[in-house]
């Protein structure tokens, strides 16, 4: 029988571990700490940034230990002298070529390289800095790339190749090695879709989203036009660790205060937004399935539709709804309030690069006016001096008065569909029966199917996917016509959905968004009671104050 584990000794210990694991995934285990740049987790090891060596016994030159298959016998110094050494001069030399913008960078709390230095007891440079005078990437509305800060440790390469978007890349070679856009004319140029998860995998802030603090301060300042402020669900259980609250705590009531004392006249919430999207996309799809249109796209992903847009404009047509939650209730309030000025806080990158676009203007000027992400809320919050821990709780204004039968989901993959579900509970109840959860929709898979039986006894499929297993599933259920299991699919750009943007601040993990889902979960105790005449006199208000066809080519 082959033998399914071995022995290796590491710094005089005995550990146990499955034959062929990656040394450092062993010694991660075993909680014994490995410094590493390029390690992601789930990912298969490259070895760029050789912070991770070890001494080995047998081996002449220090390995890397991300890279290293563990084998029988084995013995191994992970804190050696020679291997605090090696990892101090690859720092120090990381250093040499870093600006020295550590005092206002905005990755400063956060950076890993800093983090590495203050580690390794790395104080002061000992080599002649060596600063290329790189230029600063502005060209996308969402993301900035700044060359001079990066590692090369190629995280965020990886991260956009596994999306299929595959916007950036190695460029030149040797000391001229770079990160940057296929052809080198910038971001916006790309087919970068904005999702912001290449910000949220670099370790030093050489990317990092597009700001409008400054812009908003003066707006707030002058005070000129009305200032609305929309918070979508996934920022209220985000900032919650920033400001020293348990992590995952829904702090929803206490930004509603915090943005009044701001300065904002008028604070919604997202999930406001979210429900009005969903009884117009209820009424989109009913359509939709009782015409055999075949399987549905539902998403309101911007970045997802960018990627759409790149690689496979032909599923467009699939796409429902044809009106993104924000837009469609920013929309609603220029028409109501006139010339306001919006704000859009959210974890979302991609809706700073969608705000612009033509088919989302009132009046051939942008209806969100500014979009925000989770780090510039907590900037604004600092600047501002609001103290959180001395604010009372505060409720949203509404638009329609309308109870709430999203809550918190529409921040979670597999949200958008539940809270779907409720909307056409409400709007046709002789076809969805009333569902308090649906939980197989829940929890943190990359994929999720449900079956729900109707009262003609069809089967409603409904799945969520990410980008490129969610295209394929598309065309796959297209290819099958009638047959296919599946008439909706919901798919979206960051893994997770929006909890993790981004736009989010600090470092992601798996436990940080399972404490988020574990609390949009318990917030969430099913929906009450929504009276359908009522529903439908808000939906014909929508249709009676919206431009003719707004929102159909997004």
């Amino acid at each position: 029988m082959t033998k399914l584990t071995v022995d290796i000794e590491v710094n005089g210990q005995v550990l146990t571990c499955k034959k062929g694991s990656m040394l450092l995934d062993v010694l991660r285990e075993y909680g014994i700490r490995v410094p590493t740049l390029c390690s992601l987790t789930g990912y298969a090891p490259t070895g760029a940034c050789r912070l991770c060596v070890v001494e080995m016994k047998g081996q002449e030159d220090l390995v890397p230990a991300c890279s290293f298959p563990v084998n029988e016998a084995m013995k191994v110094k992970t804190h050696s002298a020679r291997v605090i050494q090696a990892r101090r001069t690859i720092v120090e030399l990381l250093i040499s070529g870093h600006p020295d913008d550590c005092l206002y960078c905005l990755q400063a709390k956060h950076c890993e390289l800093q983090k590495l230095a203050t580690e390794l007891n790395v104080s002061e440079r000992k080599s002649s800095p060596i600063r290329p005078n790189l230029k600063i990437d502005q060209t996308s509305a969402a993301v900035v790339h700044d060359p001079a800060k990066c590692v090369l440790c190629g995280r965020c390469i990886r991260i956009c190749d596994q999306l299929g978007v595959s916007a950036l890349e190695f460029v030149n070679r040797g000391a001229e090695l770079r990160v940057g856009t296929i052809g080198g004319k910038g971001l916006n140029y790309s087919t970068c879709i904005s999702c912001g998860q290449c910000i949220q995998s670099c370790p030093t802030g050489s990317l990092q989203e597009k700001g409008h603090i400054d812009e908003l301060i003066d707006f707030l300042q002058q005070k000129a036009n009305t200032t609305i402020a929309i918070i979508d669900p996934a920022v209220m259980i985000s900032v919650s660790d920033e400001l020293g609250f348990r992590t995952g705590k829904d702090l929803s009531q206490l930004i509603y205060a915090a943005l009044r004392k701001l300065g904002f006249a008028q604070v919604y919430s997202g999930s406001e937004a979210s429900d009005l999207s969903f009884y117009k996309t209820g009424q989109d799809w009913h359509g939709h399935i009782k015409n055999d249109k075949g399987p549905a796209v539902l998403s309101y992903c911007p970045a997802f539709l960018e990627y759409l847009e790149h690689f496979h404009a032909d599923l467009l047509d699939r796409v429902i709804p044809g009106f993104n939650p924000t837009q469609l209730f920013a929309h609603l309030l220029k028409r109501k309030f006139g010339d306001s000025y919006i704000v859009y806080f959210t974890t979302c990158t991609a809706a700073k690069h969608e705000a612009p676009k033509t088919i989302n203007q009132t009046d051939g000027k942008p209806s969100v006016n500014a979009v925000m992400s989770t780090t510039e809320l907590l900037q604004l919050v600092r600047i501002f001096g609001i103290d959180f821990e001395r604010l009372s709780p505060e409720v949203p204004d509404s638009l329609f008065q309308l109870s709430s039968i999203s809550n918190l989901l529409p921040a979670s993959s597999g949200g958008w569909l539940e809270g779907l579900y409720r909307a056409m509970s409400i709007l046709f109840p002789e076809e969805y029966p009333r569902l308090q959860k649906v939980p197989k929709l829940r929890g943190a898979k990359p994929e999720k199917i449900v079956s729900l039986a109707d009262t003609t006894g069809r089967q409603v499929w409904l799945a969520n996917s990410e980008v490129q297993a969610g295209v394929k599933l598309i065309k796959e259920a297209i290819d099958q016509g009638q047959n296919t299991l599946y008439e909706a699919i919901e798919i979206m750009a960051c893994p997770g959905g929006c909890i993790n943007g981004g736009g989010q601040t600090g470092e992601q993990s798996d436990k940080l968004s399972k404490s988020r889902l574990k609390e949009i979960n318990d917030r969430d105790s099913g929906y009450a009671e929504q009276l359908k005449p009522f529903v439908m006199e808000v939906l014909t208000q929508v249709d009676e104050i919206m431009n003719p066809g707004f929102g159909q080519d997004q």
